[in-house]
């Protein structure tokens, strides 16, 4: 272990900015007020649907500065946390193996760049809350699939985070990582940047196969765990992040089909 903490801290020199978070005391406040994510998604489902009623039977707001402005904050930030949080996992898998990447939380509780861009990644999933007064006040269509995400995600990224699940690693790389390119994707779109459907398909193709990739390493904990090895999650953590990436796999598979493939059978039909 002690090597391990050698060559990360080798590989990922801290910047200064990045040493202002204390790991103890951001451990600390997650697993004492991980709960207050539920609060705060019980204000963010009420504000969203009272103000999509408040709106009903007025104009659209445009808003193009605002969601240029946003979106691009965005995906500095989420390409940000790619480069300074997966050079960390790659180090893992190829040092000690894709176990002990999904089974142990040593690197992620110890090297500061990665407790920094951790704790940056609890509090965004608040703050991405915004992309919803976007789609509300401009009056597009909201669907289950888009605030259902925002809730679990909040909720199951503090609960995790707070319980010490060492996939929880894996979620924040993975989000990161997709969040880079659809956030990239949206300031382009809201530049009026013609973009082929090629790409709008597949960004939504990576972000099913993270769902499906964020269900495997679940699935490989518990199985891990079952097989009488050590692996670091409470009894009913990963099960719970499980459960909730499996209702992601099945709505991002609609999605897909109802973007994509239903479509083009219709365009085919009428030709």
């Amino acid at each position: 272990m002690a090597q391990l903490m050698l060559n990360a801290s080798t590989l990922l020199e801290p910047f200064e900015f990045e040493k202002i978070v204390d790991n103890n005391n951001r451990l600390r406040w997650m697993q004492n007020c991980w709960h207050h994510s539920i609060y705060w998604s019980i204000l963010y489902v009420t504000v969203i649907f009272s103000l999509q009623r408040f709106m009903k039977n007025r104009p659209a707001l445009e808003l193009k500065t605002p969601l240029i402005v946003w979106n691009t904050l965005l995906a500095l930030f989420s390409i940000g946390g790619t480069l300074r949080m997966t050079p960390g996992l790659i180090h893992i898998i190829s040092e000690f193996g894709f176990t002990f990447s999904v089974c142990n939380s040593e690197y992620g509780r110890n090297i500061q760049p990665t407790v920094f861009w951790g704790w940056l990644f609890a509090v965004s999933k608040v703050l991405e809350f915004g992309d919803t007064l976007f789609i509300v006040l401009r009056k597009r269509k909201l669907i289950f699939l888009h605030w259902y995400h925002h809730v679990m995600t909040l909720i199951m990224c503090w609960y995790t985070l707070g319980n010490l699940v060492a996939v929880t690693y894996w979620f924040c790389v993975m989000n990161y990582f997709v969040h880079s390119f659809m956030y990239t994707y949206y300031t382009l779109s809201a530049l009026d940047i013609k973009i082929p459907r090629n790409i709008a398909m597949s960004i939504t193709s990576m972000q099913l196969l993270q769902m499906i990739a964020g269900s495997f390493v679940c699935y490989w904990a518990i199985h891990t765990k079952l097989q009488g090895h050590a692996c670091e999650f409470p009894d009913n953590a990963v099960k719970v992040a499980l459960s909730v990436y499996l209702t992601y796999v099945l709505l991002f598979s609609r999605l897909f089909y109802n973007s994509y493939i239903a479509k083009s059978s219709k365009k085919l039909k009428k030709k």
